[in-house]
């Protein structure tokens, strides 16, 4: 986990979720990018330009669940769409590797619940589209620079720092 590791000094610093450490005085947060998230499929999908689906429309097809599903957001899942039961069961395939996932989007007409910045260079390149779902997904995933309080960064850190938050910056 990084944040133990960084708290026992085995990292100087990390890019993630921010929220996991933004109330701890030893840690000094950067937030950077707050993630949105999504319903996608692949470019020509059934679905593709629909307005305003509904969740049954989606589950009428295949789904792929983007990594670990927590209980948390679980139960937000089933809540936001008044859904019972399991939702894991709902799903087809759970993959957390990110090409994978996109692999198995374009080629089949599974659908996928995501965060948006995963899917960034497939939506530019016009392989997969946003689903219009209503309600829209709900998620809070904020990234930024995560690195103890009051501790001087080597000038190659400093150098990383910047490249991370340009590439953060690219992406409004």
């Amino acid at each position: 986990h990084l944040l133990e590791a960084l708290r026992n000094d085995e990292l100087d610093f990390y890019v993630g979720d921010v929220r996991l450490a933004d109330t701890d005085a030893e840690l000094h947060v950067e937030p950077l990018y707050a993630c949105r998230f999504g319903w996608f499929a692949r470019r020509d999908h059934p679905l593709q330009g629909r307005r305003t689906l509904s969740i049954h429309e989606v589950l009428r097809y295949p789904l792929i669940a983007p990594g670990f599903i927590g209980l948390e957001a679980e139960r937000r899942f089933l809540r936001l769409y008044g859904l019972t039961g399991s939702m894991l069961e709902r799903f087809t395939l759970q993959c957390a590797e990110v090409g994978m996932v996109q692999g198995v989007l374009k080629g089949t007409d599974a659908i996928v619940p995501a965060i948006e910045l995963t899917m960034q260079d497939e939506l530019r390149a016009g392989n997969v589209v946003s689903l219009d779902v209503s309600p829209a997904l709900e998620g809070e995933l904020i990234l930024g620079i995560v690195q103890r309080a009051r501790r001087t960064q080597a000038p190659a850190a400093e150098r990383a720092f910047d490249s991370v938050r340009q590439y953060f910056a690219s992406l409004d």
